[in-house]
């Protein structure tokens, strides 16, 4: 049997924000000085979407200096971006230093289907179809944050960084969709088998093998927390044994971990992305099984038309 789509990606666990820390925060845009109140029925606030991108951007700023300083107990500061291009963030856990670019998403939900499935009595529900896939628009943002970082001074001794925050309804999805990015994971299922469907790491163009000074990126969706590891990056073994990446604990995607998960396949291979039939035939030649590729959504409903009633 196929897993359902909401368990066929296998995710690992989030850290949280403590839920009285979110009632009590306040985080400050650029956008006129305003104050928003990072409350569980305050988020996102509606004014969100008439605030300048400098001010969505200070304040994704802002909740990452909230993780790694009041959470982590580490001291971030701000990188002076007047003069260049440059990384946003310097962070330091009393060991290590780290290099971090902040990007902020906000609801970024496109990319998605839509249909009209009959309910009786001429009513109808829609159905929102979001794919899980690689996109690349996120590819893009991706490169940009390590040539960003490339350009910090001072990025070569610390440890790197691309932090993004995906805030809103769609959160969940955008994440998903930068892992699948970052890793080119694609969704395979057994030919001739009633095994269960997999996701295969390398499967497509991956941005982390062209990413070597970018060790992680971290993905804050609305107030969850999880660390990617870029296993191609330098000095990765010393990265994962940092406390910054203990402190995620169990939080982490890192297909290092992989080998003895079953609904993975890590496809460390030279041959090309180009020709979807090629790399299949290379997964098969890697696990012994015959798979093809299966293109996954996550569905969501909600009310539909009435039909002029």
């Amino acid at each position: 049997m196929i897993r359902k789509p909401e368990k066929f990606f296998k995710k690992s666990q989030s850290l949280k924000l403590p839920a009285q820390r979110r009632r009590t925060r306040e985080l400050h845009g650029s956008g006129g000085g305003r104050a928003f109140e990072v409350d569980d029925q305050l988020w996102p606030p509606r004014e969100f979407q008439t605030l300048s991108d400098r001010a969505l951007m200070e304040r994704a700023k802002q909740i990452a200096m909230i993780w790694l300083n009041d959470e982590f107990g580490f001291d971030a500061q701000s990188i002076d971006t007047t003069d260049d291009r440059r990384a946003d963030l310097r962070a330091n856990d009393g060991e290590f230093d780290y290099t971090i670019e902040v990007k902020d998403k906000l609801d970024t939900g496109n990319h998605s289907s839509f249909s009209e499935l009959p309910v009786g009595d001429g009513r109808t529900a829609s159905i929102r179809a979001d794919a899980h896939k690689r996109l690349n628009r996120l590819d893009n943002i991706l490169r940009d944050g390590s040539d960003q970082i490339a350009k910090t001074p001072g990025n070569e001794f610390t440890f790197n960084m691309i932090w993004f925050n995906f805030e809103g309804p769609n959160a969940d999805i955008m994440g998903r969709r930068l892992l699948y990015t970052f890793y080119g994971v694609a969704d395979l299922c057994p030919r001739h088998s009633d095994g269960d469907g997999v996701n295969c790491v390398y499967f497509d163009y991956n941005a982390a093998y062209n990413m070597k000074n970018v060790h992680g990126i971290v993905i804050c969706e609305n107030r969850e927390l999880q660390i990617a590891i870029n296993e191609f990056a330098d000095d990765i073994d010393t990265f994962r044994l940092t406390p910054l990446v203990r402190r995620f604990g169990n939080a982490k995607y890192d297909p290092g971990d992989f080998e003895s998960d079953e609904s993975k396949i890590v496809l460390r291979s030279s041959i090309s992305r180009k020709d979807g039939s090629d790399v299949l035939d290379e997964v098969k030649r890697q696990t012994g099984l015959e798979y093809y590729r299966i293109e996954m959504n996550r569905y969501t409903f909600g009310p539909g038309r009435s039909n002029g009633r």
